[in-house]
């Protein structure tokens, strides 16, 4: 981390030292220092702010899910196709950095858009639709036979499957990831509600797991 770090001289309410400040952590380096933290208690204290909305994820611990992106509902929802070439842009950077793609297209639907198509052995579950995509699925066994830890939230609607899954995904412990811009309802109202209910409205057990943020906002 010594490229993330700066140290200088700490004199203060009696104590004598250093204080070290890093910027741009990824999930993986929190947990890094965190670990550091158990091992060295009493040694040093370590104080974690965000600041701002950019996240930079490791791709081989980063499930990007597309869930219920398809002709069916997405198609006859205005909002929703116009978001499309982001969720690709987002989709091939995350493919590129090593990230698991999985998708949910219920009843066999059909992708809105060959563009953000399924790669060959990806895994579209199509079990009956629903907003929490872990139930009645192996979605989590999947995540943690690659070593998920972060996931990113993508797909229709957002009061749906942005507010079941990505709480279901913060309940089992993973980090989430929810960019606004890539969750469509069928209105912005419902869109704003999710958001709200994501980044603190609802309960803080889960939206302490997760991060809101936008799709040009993340980095691999």
């Amino acid at each position: 981390l010594e490229d993330k770090i700066r140290v200088q001289e700490y004199k203060k309410d009696g104590y004598v030292g250093s204080q070290a400040f890093f910027s741009d952590l990824s999930f993986g380096d929190v947990a890094q220092l965190g670990s550091m933290y158990a091992e060295g208690s009493g040694s040093f204290q370590i104080t974690l702010k965000r600041s701002g909305d950019t996240v930079t994820l490791d791709g081989k611990t980063t499930a990007f899910l597309v869930l219920d992106l398809m002709k069916e509902n997405c198609g006859v929802r205005p909002r929703c196709p116009e978001m499309i070439p982001k969720v690709k842009a987002l989709m091939d950077r995350a493919r590129a950095a090593g990230a698991l793609v999985a998708y949910s297209m219920p009843g066999g639907g059909e992708i809105i858009d060959p563009g953000i198509a399924p790669h060959p052995g990806e895994v579209v579950e199509q079990k009956q639709g629903g907003p929490d995509k872990y139930l009645g699925s192996d979605l989590e066994q999947r995540l943690k036979a690659r070593g998920i830890k972060t996931v990113i939230i993508s797909g229709t609607s957002a009061q749906g499957v942005g507010i079941g899954t990505g709480s279901a995904s913060a309940q089992r412990g993973y980090q989430v990831i929810y960019p606004v811009d890539l969750l469509a309802s069928e209105t912005a109202f419902r869109e704003l509600y999710a958001a709200w209910h994501m980044g603190g409205g609802g309960p803080p057990v889960t939206t302490k797991w997760v991060t809101v943020t936008r799709s040009d906002m993340i980095k691999f």
